[in-house]
């Protein structure tokens, strides 16, 4: 349901920004394992695309 879920931000909503937030949301509650060049990706994503969470310990990265 989650994967669905984060299709469909990308494909039919073109909200990028929120899929890379809710991936990373399902990496800290559910136990995925992932790789660390999965890892690595996933972070030159987000810095590449200057995504950011709205998550108060995450506030020194919001480039807004």
């Amino acid at each position: 349901d989650e994967m669905a879920q984060i299709r469909e931000f990308i494909e039919i909503a073109g909200e990028y920004g929120l899929a890379y937030e809710y991936i990373n949301c399902a990496l800290e509650r559910h136990p995925y394992k992932i790789s660390g060049k999965a890892a690595i990706k996933l972070l030159e994503v987000g810095l590449l695309m200057g995504f950011k969470s709205g998550r108060e310990n995450d506030k020194r990265f919001d480039r807004r």
